[in-house]
């Protein structure tokens, strides 16, 4: 209980604590990178404003004849979060000052979420049908329906902390919709706000199912269309294989639906893991990119990160160049009784792990057994040949408040792993030592 109260009084602070708005350079980038804007209320609230009025004003070059109705969507966009804002300021200041109980908590494979639940104000928009693709609209429909499109009493609907998957799907489905925010999560990144849309000039006419089996159908004469939408649904984004030159198309996917994909696209999925990885590597994400045709120009505009993921076969190669590790020093560190190795992932933002690997899953479950009796959650994957079981940063800084000894050690490390790095590394360290608090 207690761990549960701290972690979310901190969440609290973090998302009422003031920050500079960000510039619209840093909110590109965030999107490009994650699809979310992180930080406090304040900053992720104006960042927000900030990215509509930007991609309303390039939607309203590439689309003239329907700068009106983009200009009024806009407006309308503005008002709902205005209004979110307002409730949360409010709401959250409350349960800082004491009524944590008007905030709610969901648990989602293991992962819990504090939330803020918001008095939905909803407004009826027009989303202007830009892309003017006729019947075949259906083809991208069927992707959303596969991945993040829901059935509202019939009607098709979004739910998404990513705005700019909100113009995406909108793009498919034009004509009036109805927007709010109904909820502000707090993530150990900040707050987010869920977005909400439903479609008042469609009417749905699949379940997820029918969709999923359709897209299937499609891709195995060829037509990639509907697998484009239903990888800006369902995709799951890891730089690090794009930046190692590998591309792999990667779909996050119930475990009810993976046997019918790998079986029907010769995709494969590793043991316990929720994710399916389709094959074609270059040549599909290439595929993906053509046949995009119009709608690849609407998805430049917005900046998606998980467009960009798939354009990224177009940067240039960084040839002759390794990535950084900085100078080799002790990374030995003792959790409890067990020996394990501690190292700092430069990339996604920066993490520290203690890990060590194993020739067999059982012994990586005992391993796994045993550091949970210190309180943490640690997790297993799989290599080529062994299992790597691992502590995360979050789980060590558990571990590192009730043990002075470890605290101490791994502070040592990070001061000697700072000594001749690059600059841009050098303050991953210290972000790193302030999410630890040594």
């Amino acid at each position: 209980m207690g761990s549960a109260a701290d972690e979310l009084r901190q969440r609290l602070e973090q998302a009422l604590a003031p920050q500079k708005p960000p510039t619209i350079e840093e909110v590109l980038a965030e999107i490009g990178r994650r699809g979310v804007l992180s930080g406090s209320l304040d900053r992720v609230f104006v960042g927000y404003k900030m990215y509509i009025t930007y991609v309303t004003d390039i939607l309203r070059k590439i689309y003239p004849n329907e700068e009106k109705y983009l200009s009024l969507f806009a407006e309308y966009q503005s008002k709902i979060l205005e209004d979110a804002f307002s409730q949360a300021h409010e709401g959250l200041r409350v349960a800082r000052d004491g009524a944590s109980e008007i905030l709610k908590a969901s648990t989602f494979e293991g992962k819990k979420t504090f939330y803020l639940p918001l008095r939905v104000s909803s407004l009826t928009a027009y989303f202007p049908d830009l892309l003017k693709m006729g019947e075949v609209a259906e083809l991208f429909q069927l992707g959303w329906r596969a991945s993040d499109e829901g059935d509202a009493e019939g009607r098709p609907y979004i739910h998404t902390a990513q705005p700019w998957q909100l113009y995406a799907w909108l793009a498919t489905r034009p004509g009036h919709v109805q927007l709010s925010i109904y909820r502000i999560n707090l993530t150990n990144r900040g707050i987010s706000p869920l977005f909400a849309a439903v479609s008042k000039s469609w009417r749905q006419k699949w379940s997820k199912e029918d969709a999923i089996m359709k897209v299937l159908v499609y891709y195995k004469k060829g037509e990639v269309r509907p697998l484009l939408t239903w990888w800006l649904g369902d995709g799951s984004v890891k730089w690090s294989f794009v930046d190692k030159r590998h591309y792999k198309l990667r779909l996050t996917v119930k475990d009810e639906y993976k046997r019918l994909i790998v079986a029907q696209l010769g995709a494969y999925s590793e043991r316990r893991e929720r994710y399916v990885y389709i094959p074609g590597g270059k040549r599909l994400f290439k595929a993906l990119i053509d046949a995009a045709g119009p709608y690849g120009k609407l998805l430049d505009a917005l900046q998606a990160h998980k467009w960009l993921y798939l354009k990224s076969i177009d940067r240039p190669r960084r040839r002759g160049k390794k990535a950084f590790s900085g100078p080799r020093i002790d990374n030995v560190v003792k959790i409890g009784d067990i020996v394990m190795k501690l190292r700092v992932v430069f990339n996604e933002g920066g993490s520290l792990y203690a890990e060590r690997y194993v020739k067999t899953y059982q012994e990586a479950i005992n391993l796994a057994n045993k550091l949970k009796e210190l309180g943490i959650s640690p997790k297993i994957y799989k290599k080529a040949t062994s299992y790597g079981v691992y502590i995360s940063t979050k789980e060590l800084k558990k571990l590192t408040e009730k043990d002075e000894m470890l605290k101490n050690r791994v502070k040592e490390f990070l001061e000697n792993k700072s000594k001749n790095l690059p600059e841009k590394h050098n303050r991953v360290i210290q972000k790193l030592r302030k999410r630890l608090a040594i």
